[in-house]
Parts: structure tokens; C-alpha cells; sequence
């Protein structure tokens, strides 16, 4: 496996946010999860954030989930440079027999920022689990400052267990399927297009199944970004609900079958915006 070391200087996190500036004093990076949709021809606020974490100056951008995959990958690419990158990579990989090249993990092993851009998590996740380059990518997250962030496809693959349909029979057990996550953001479950598309039903019954206890449901246009003591702040058009579990009083899922309605109470729901920061750990709004 390739191995890249260099010196990491401490750096501050940059928002267009009043009273933002954080710094990161341990060896982990930052992740971004993206609901989707967000600006890429105006203020371009999300992405224009995110590479600002770092002054990114080598980006890779992963397009696997998308059937339009190097099409879509070069979109991003113009926009990284155009926001300064020395360095953007757009990697083609669409079979899990090319992941492992040389010339990929040589990619990721000087990256300092990895982009997931949106499409299909599962087969996302099929390509890239249990490989390598998964193994390298997390090594670097965990150990050596590298910020990685994915919208769509690319947040929701961050969960331990990925969830995907169901969108419109979200209340009808069984609708919402559910897959191995590269684990990335082992907190809580991670959904996207949120409130457009009406997720919320989708997210409480993977909730009420027990397989999950805490959820992230991201709008369009907006970002959480979890830094490394695991607080995240929120920055984009939309907002961001978070969906705890932990204590549910009531669910009939496992009494039901297939296609019943599901039944829940206790669940705890809050909303964040624009500039909203809290602790996951503690889950709890940071004022």
C-alpha cells in the first residue's frame, strides 16, 4: 500500500459564517455531508466552504455513483481550480477491479481533500468496500488531516449502514432498504435530499427497526461539517434535521409485517440552519 507523510500545519476552518474559526489540533480530518443540489454556478457557499477548510490544494473527486461519472466529475474539477486547487484528480473508476491501481492509490495518498459526488451509495459502496483504497482513505482520515466530503450518494455512503428507497411508502415497513456504509461517520445515519423528497418517513423507520439510533436527515444546498471532536456546524440554503432515537418510547415495528403501517413515539427531532452548531457526542445544540 502507498504511503504519503508530510508535515501538517494547523490551518483554520474559514466559513462565510459570523464568529467561525476553529482549529484543528488533532491528527483527524474534517467530514462534509452534503444533502445534494448544492450551488454550483452562483455564491457556490457549500463547496467554496468546504475547500476553504484547508486551502485545499490537491483535490481528488470520486464520480463513481454517477452514471455520468467523468462528465460530472469534470464539473467539479472547474470549479476546484477555479477556487485555487493546484491539482484536481478525477478518478474512473466504475469496477471494483480498477480500485486498487497504483496510480489511484498514488491519487489519494497525496490528496488533501477527497470529494464523493452524488448518484447510487450502493454501488458506491459495492466498488469500494473492503478494498484498499478504502483502507488508505480512512487511515488518512483518522491519522493524517485529510478532509473528506460527498453530496448525495456520496454523504449518505458515510454511514456505518447506508439506507436507500422507500422514499414515497417511508411509513410502509419494508420499503427501506438498507447496506454496508464505509463507516466513516459511525454516529448516526446519514440521509440526504431531506426535506425535498420528504425523507423523513424513511429515516424514522430505519430508526424504529433498531439498526440505527440517531439520524442526520441534510436538505439540498447545505452542508453538516463534522469536525474531529465530533460538534458540526451547518452552512447552506436549507436545514438540517437531526432525528434521536435513543430513547423511543413505542414502535410497532417488529409486531407488523410488510407493507403496515409503522407506528412510533418518542422520537426527539431538532432543526438546524445556516451557521447552527452541535455536539453529537452530547447531542445537543451548541448556542
Amino acid at each position: 500500500m502507498v504511503k504519503y507523510d508530510k508535515i501538517c500545519k494547523l490551518y483554520r476552518y474559514i466559513f462565510q459564517i459570523p464568529h467561525l474559526a476553529f482549529m484543528n489540533k488533532t491528527k483527524k480530518g474534517t467530514l462534509v455531508l452534503v444533502g445534494g443540489a448544492e450551488d454550483k454556478q452562483y455564491s457556490k457557499v457549500v463547496l467554496q466552504t468546504i475547500h476553504n477548510l484547508n486551502n485545499a490544494q490537491n483535490v481528488l473527486i470520486i464520480p463513481t455513483a454517477s452514471r455520468y461519472g467523468v462528465e460530472l466529475g469534470n464539473e467539479y474539477k472547474v470549479i476546484f481550480e477555479q477556487f485555487g486547487a493546484a491539482v484536481v484528480n478525477v478518478l474512473d473508476i466504475n469496477h471494483r477491479a480498477t480500485v486498487d491501481k497504483l496510480e489511484n492509490l498514488n491519487a489519494l495518498a497525496q490528496a488533501d481533500l477527497v470529494f464523493m459526488t452524488g448518484g447510487d451509495q450502493v454501488k458506491l459502496a459495492e466498488i469500494f468496500n473492503r478494498t484498499a483504497f478504502l483502507r488508505l482513505l480512512k487511515e488518512r482520515y483518522q491519522n493524517e488531516h485529510l478532509n473528506i466530503a460527498g453530496t448525495s450518494a456520496g454523504a449518505a455512503v458515510t454511514s456505518t449502514i447506508l439506507i436507500y428507497d422507500g422514499d414515497d411508502f417511508g411509513f410502509y415497513k419494508g420499503s427501506v432498504k438498507d447496506d454496508t456504509g464505509f463507516g466513516l461517520m459511525p454516529l448516526a445515519t446519514v440521509d440526504t435530499h431531506f426535506m425535498e423528497r420528504n425523507r423523513i418517513p424513511r429515516l424514522v423507520q430505519f430508526l424504529a427497526s433498531g439498526k440505527s439510533k440517531r439520524g442526520i436527515g441534510i436538505s439540498e444546498d447545505t452542508a453538516a461539517f463534522v469536525f474531529p471532536n465530533n460538534t458540526i456546524q451547518i452552512a447552506g440554503s436549507g436545514v438540517v434535521v437531526l432525528v434521536d432515537a435513543t430513547n423511543m418510547e413505542y414502535t410497532n415495528y417488529h409486531e407488523i409485517t410488510d407493507n403496515q403501517y409503522i407506528a412510533t413515539s418518542g422520537i426527539k427531532i431538532s432543526f438546524l440552519v445556516h451557521g447552527s452548531k452541535f455536539d453529537l457526542t452530547k447531542w445537543k445544540i451548541i448556542p
